[in-house]
């Protein structure tokens, strides 16, 4: 399980650039703007595993893996901090790993982390393991643009489809564009 431990601090895109996307010049729409352009990115980012923005994450395991090799699954993972575990059954704090027993790989899409060493004691617990990392970018302007783009087309389909009901016969849809832009093979290498 991931857990975001602490989120951007800003967006990949602005709020000017959402309103010129959207064509708005007015600021009536600021705020609700300025909250779907993050539900957008939320979404886009759970889609297809790609951190905008630098977040702090924690990977939780019920264990080390059995072939040592700990996959993090998002992208792109720029530091790995610390890897801990609950020495017992009845541990209430982690105990950290020396950074000597593991090597990590942030160069790999999935970033990897390899335990040299597994611990001899383990406690039988939910989320033994814990997993400290960074992943996203510290610049907008290092974000991937086909992400901004899906993120744009997002906020376009959000902005204009205010509710779930349809009326009419018309059907708007985000479309095959967004889908691309979101492809695997596109943000594989991020």
């Amino acid at each position: 399980m991931y857990k975001v431990v602490t989120a951007p601090e800003s967006e990949p895109i602005t709020l000017a650039q959402a309103k010129e996307h959207l064509n708005v010049d007015h600021t009536d729409s600021d705020d609700y703007i300025t909250r779907i352009l993050k539900a957008a990115r939320q979404y886009v980012e759970k889609r297809s595993g790609y951190q905008c923005m630098s977040a702090s994450w924690a990977l939780y395991l019920d264990e080390f893996p059995s072939g040592s090799v700990i996959y993090l699954e998002k992208k792109p993972v720029t530091a790995i901090s610390k890897v801990e575990y609950y020495a017992t059954d009845d541990a209430t704090e982690y105990t950290e790993l020396s950074s000597s027993d593991y090597h990590t790989d942030i160069i790999s899409s999935p970033a990897r982390v390899k335990i040299e060493d597994t611990p001899s004691s383990v406690g039988d617990k939910l989320n033994a393991v814990k997993v400290s990392f960074t992943a996203g970018h510290s610049s907008a302007d290092d974000v991937l643009e086909n992400i901004k783009q899906a993120i744009l087309i997002l906020v376009g389909h959000l902005y204009e489809n205010r509710q779930e009901e349809i009326t009419g016969t018309q059907i708007n849809q985000l479309g095959k564009g967004f889908e691309y832009l979101l492809s695997a093979d596109e943000i594989m290498t991020a």
